[in-house]
């Protein structure tokens, strides 16, 4: 259990720190003069270079969530009937493991339609 703890709390110091040097250290592309025409150019370029960056992060994401949705699942079967309190919690944590990937599955879809239909329809 407190293994569990430090490494969630690592991931959450440890992923938007890596996130943002992985997007402040890049080569720049932005659009210029505010035309529609170059800023879809330089998006399109932009995610050329990053749909592996992107899709390898949600695809990390998809098995921690996935990892610690079977975790609790095995502490759930751990713990059988003899504690209700202990019981609880982990179902809680259960479902809060389990909207979080419902999320998560839910970030990928709304790229996907963004990018398919708003900036290339």
């Amino acid at each position: 259990m407190k293994t569990l703890k430090k490494m969630t709390e690592y991931m959450w110091k440890y992923t938007p720190m890596f996130a943002l040097i992985m997007i402040l250290y890049t080569e720049v592309a932005f659009a210029s003069d505010n035309k529609q025409k170059d800023f879809i150019t330089a998006w399109k370029a932009l995610m050329n270079e990053y749909s592996v960056i992107v899709a390898g992060v949600a695809g990390l994401g998809a098995l921690t969530s996935m990892l610690v949705f079977m975790v609790h699942m095995f502490q759930l079967a751990s713990i059988g009937s003899a504690h209700p309190t202990i019981r609880r919690k982990i179902i809680n944590d259960i479902m809060i493991s389990a909207v979080c990937t419902a999320l998560l599955g839910g970030v990928g879809l709304i790229y996907v339609i963004v990018y398919q239909t708003v900036w290339f329809g």
